[in-house]
């Protein structure tokens, strides 16, 4: 697929669920109202991090398949008491080491339906989406560098370490 095939997708409505935008510390815990939603993006501030897709449960994407962006390793079991989460993807990595200031980063959970979108078409929307909203850490649809504010930003979050 080419960057001229994105940019014709047209973005589908946001219908019926509304788009619900919570801390990370809140979808982390689960307690965030997520109903059908399907496509997320994470932001620091006005930077868009990461734009992804979940063909299920965005939560579950996140935190419980196979290919999860991050996991939790239990120091005692059946308790999360000494535990940590650890990134299991680039974006998953940022988030575990900027803890607990990722805590308050944004996540936007938006829902597109069938009867306005066809469902075969969410890759497209969500490369459509990384185009628009230029996000750090999926770059394969940007049509322009990252500016130095947004790669000292890369940095400073990609170095962070919270041991």
């Amino acid at each position: 697929m080419n960057l001229s095939n994105v940019l014709d997708v047209p973005l589908p409505e946001f219908q019926p669920q509304p788009t619900i935008t919570t801390t990370f510390s809140k979808f982390l815990e689960n307690k965030h109202g997520e109903r059908g939603h399907n496509l997320y993006i994470i932001w620091h501030g006005r930077q868009a991090l990461y734009v992804g897709i979940a063909r299920q449960h965005i939560w579950s994407r996140w935190f419980n398949e196979r290919k999860s962006h991050m996991r939790f390793i239990q120091k005692y079991s059946g308790t999360r008491e000494g535990g940590k989460w650890i990134g299991e993807s680039p974006i998953g990595e940022v988030i575990a080491n900027n803890f607990p200031k990722s805590l308050k980063w944004k996540v936007e959970l938006r829902h597109y339906t069938t009867q306005s979108f066809n469902p075969d078409n969410l890759e497209l929307t969500e490369k459509r989406l990384i185009h628009d909203l230029q996000p750090l850490f999926n770059t394969t649809y940007h049509t322009s560098p990252l500016t130095i504010q947004q790669k000292k930003l890369l940095e400073r979050l990609t170095n962070a370490r919270n041991f």
